[in-house]
């Protein structure tokens, strides 16, 4: 990763991280109905180092359709179903150069994080408000990392930070580092 800083912020890490970018207006996707829309290069970047950094990446079926999820360079990938239709998505076992994409029916989320984290040393969630929510629910996510991209200032950044840890429910997240660069607050929010 090109920004010293975001990497010292950002560093290996044990347990399960969130990764997620918002606007300051708390949306989460934009028209086209991905994160692209509200996301920056420089929190693309982020997120490539995020995955760098992991032993599996966990996303949802709603996210892993709008995003257009493909297997990653960088890590696996599990796609989580409640319902078990997996809406266009198959597995896709890991080559020489990408790593696997696996669609997995999941009814007990923290049975299949503990299961998930007994193998696995570093976590990475990618999913959307609903599954986050779930699982922040239950005081699972070990850290947090939080992109608050188009606000005017770092204090309207900060305001939409706050709003977005509260609806998540990531109380119990106390720890907080920050970095303002960009015309974007890079947040970091560990027990």
């Amino acid at each position: 990763m090109a920004n010293v800083q975001l990497t010292e912020l950002f560093a290996k890490f044990a347990g399960l991280r969130l990764s997620m970018v918002a606007d300051a207006g708390l949306q989460t996707f934009g028209d086209s109905k991905t994160s692209g829309d509200v996301s920056t290069a420089l929190d693309r970047e982020l997120l490539i180092h995020l995955r760098k950094l992991a032993d599996l990446a966990i996303t949802d079926t709603a996210t892993a359709v709008a995003e257009g999820y493909k297997r990653s360079k960088h890590v696996d990938i599990e796609v989580w179903t409640k319902s078990g239709q997996k809406r266009g998505l198959s597995d896709m076992p890991a080559t020489s150069e990408l790593r696997e994409l696996k669609v997995v029916q999941v009814e007990d989320e923290a049975a299949r994080l503990n299961e998930l984290l007994a193998l696995r040393k570093a976590i990475l969630l990618e999913t959307g408000l609903t599954l986050t929510k779930i699982i922040a629910a239950q005081q699972l996510i070990d850290e947090a990392c939080i992109t608050i991209t188009g606000a005017l200032d770092e204090a309207e950044a900060v305001a939409a930070l706050l709003e977005m840890q509260a609806e998540i429910g990531l109380h119990y997240l106390p720890k907080h580092s920050q970095l303002w660069l960009d015309q974007t607050l890079f947040t970091r929010l560990e027990r």
